[in-house]
């Protein structure tokens, strides 16, 4: 019976097809049509192609490669050519190119109303659903899942209604780094992970007993002061830059009480010799060098999705580096300390958007909104996972094995000379989209996979939620005067002073007195305004 049924319904659908195709060879009199009219009808015209310029961050990935070849051929008959420049000139460079109108078509754009006004091309939320639907549900998706509203972050995207840049935010930004500990160094002293600041206490003080010469604590004071002690501000509720919700008001960190008291433990510590005194001058590889030659007791900040600390290492990790010098040493994460038992500490993380970059189209696309719906499209495309492996390992078997279901770059090619000549490994301006972090996890190792189980996911893991609270501390836009003024502009000097006594005040050349007074003025200057003006744009705003 089934067999017959089949049958039927394929005579059925081969009577259809000849009745189409007998239907086009007819006149509506039943008689043949003329050959020549049907020639001379209109024939549809080829769609347009285009080739894209985007700019982006660090290597230009070649464009002769294989990779970018691969990558090219899957954008719908449009190309995509990419540029990149260094991190720290990339702004310089879109302000440079935005005075000689010379936009790139795609490009990585911040919070700026100058650029977000003059230099991209706008267009609506219907645009923005039908040409970059992917993109589009990413948005909603990790809105939905960091507590965000939908309106409140597209509302950073536009100017005057439309949609002057887009981002759909990477979950990574809120991920927590963690502390590698070193257990054996707490074997030997006979203590258990510390939890709280009295029991960090109780540690250096053991520590510098048995070892005078040396120090428990880095930091990074020469190229990341605002992150040197985020561990202990984060304790007392505080930070050095930082917007905090504290009593229903946005309050900042350098004048909350909390900070003051925060300096006094600084200050103590290094007093006490437990701050390397050479941290004012230590940059990343000083400080790293710092944990690998057996000084420091922890790192800082070093994230579990990038580290194991049980052998296998991973290749190159901060425990693979240190385990290399350090004969049979033990590792473990530990909690970021509370400042009592029972509280629970704050982690200063980067926004879902990270900070205030978007994506955004050349402005010169604004009165093509064909190239503009096409340059939609590349994006789109460049998002999918089969683009996203493509672009950050390249070809598997030439650049990349698999690895227990794990890309992994080869090891002869994990530099950035190979990657520019094999054409991947690049960020370009589409690594700002954002990111699936369900995905994300997907493309790490199964010890990576069971840290980030039992760090983050399990609520109670060291930095799951019920141990540790993720704040992010910036504004989503710029501090204005009920004027216009820019009042971060107008108290960058202080901020800058501000930085300066931080780290003289920890190290005792400067007094909790002269901090007081500092804060006084700062207040009276330009701080009482920016609390004001932070409460009455973002306080409506901030994270729900």
């Amino acid at each position: 019976m089934l067999n017959k049924n089949r049958r039927i319904i394929a005579t059925a659908i081969a009577a259809v097809l000849m009745a189409g195709s007998l239907v086009a060879c007819a006149k509506p009199d039943g008689k043949p049509a003329d050959k020549t009219a049907a020639a001379d009808a209109p024939k549809e015209q080829p769609k347009k192609t285009y080739n894209f310029k985007m700019l982006g961050m660090r290597i230009t990935p070649n464009k002769d490669s294989e990779v970018m070849k691969k990558f090219n051929k899957k954008l719908g008959g449009n190309t995509l050519e990419v540029t990149n420049v260094p991190d720290a000139d990339y702004l310089a460079k879109i302000q440079l190119l935005l005075a000689a109108q010379d936009l790139p078509d795609i490009f990585l754009t911040w919070s700026s109303q100058t650029v977000l006004e003059k230099a991209t091309a706008k267009f609506t939320e219907e645009e923005f659903k039908q040409y970059m639907p992917d993109v589009y549900n990413l948005a909603l998706k990790n809105f939905a899942n960091n507590g965000y509203s939908k309106d409140s972050m597209f509302s950073r995207m536009k100017v005057n209604g439309k949609f002057a840049g887009f981002g759909a935010g990477s979950q990574v930004s809120l991920t927590p780094y963690g502390m590698i500990v070193r257990t054996d160094v707490l074997e030997q002293l006979g203590k258990t992970m510390p939890k709280t600041i009295a029991d960090w206490d109780d540690v250096f003080k053991a520590y510098k007993l048995k070892y005078p010469d040396k120090y428990p604590v880095a930091a990074r004071g020469k190229d990341w002061i605002l992150g040197s002690f985020r561990w202990v501000l984060g304790a007392y509720g505080t930070s050095v830059e930082g917007w905090h919700m504290k009593d229903g008001k946005l309050m900042y960190g350098p004048f909350m009480p909390e900070m003051r008291s925060a300096l006094a433990q600084l200050q103590k510590w290094y007093k006490d010799g437990y701050i390397n005194p050479e941290w004012v001058t230590m940059d990343s590889p000083g400080y790293s060098n710092d944990f690998y030659n057996g000084n420091s007791i922890f790192m800082q900040v070093q994230s579990p999705l990038a580290n194991v600390l049980k052998p296998p290492y991973i290749p190159g990790s901060a425990p693979d580096l240190a385990a290399a010098k350090i004969p049979n040493i033990k590792m473990d994460w530990g909690p970021y300390p509370a400042l009592k038992q029972g509280d629970k500490p704050i982690y200063i993380a980067g926004d879902l958007l990270n900070g205030m970059y978007f994506v955004a189209f050349g402005s010169q696309l604004e009165k093509d909104r064909d190239k503009l719906h096409a340059a939609m499209d590349v994006i789109n495309r460049s998002m999918s996972k089969d683009m996203y492996t493509l672009r950050s390992y390249g070809v598997e078997g030439k650049t990349f094995d698999y690895v227990d279901g794990v890309p992994v770059v080869k090891k002869e090619l994990n530099n950035d000379d190979a990657k520019v000549r094999e054409g991947f490994g690049w960020l370009g301006a589409i690594a700002q989209v954002g990111a699936d972090w369900d995905y994300t996890k997907q493309l790490t190792s199964k010890p990576v996979k069971e840290q980030l189980a039992t760090l983050i996911d399990d609520p109670n893991g060291h930095y799951g939620k019920n141990n540790l609270t993720v704040t992010v501390t910036a504004p989503p836009g710029p501090i204005t005067s009920p004027s216009g003024e820019d009042l971060t502009i107008k108290g960058k000097a202080l901020f800058d002073q501000w930085l300066s006594l931080y780290t003289q005040v920890i190290i005792g050349k400067k007094t909790l007195e002269d901090y007081d007074a500092f804060i006084d003025q700062w207040k009276k200057q330009v701080g009482n305004d920016l609390t004001e003006a932070v409460n009455r744009l973002y306080l409506k705003d901030w994270k729900k």
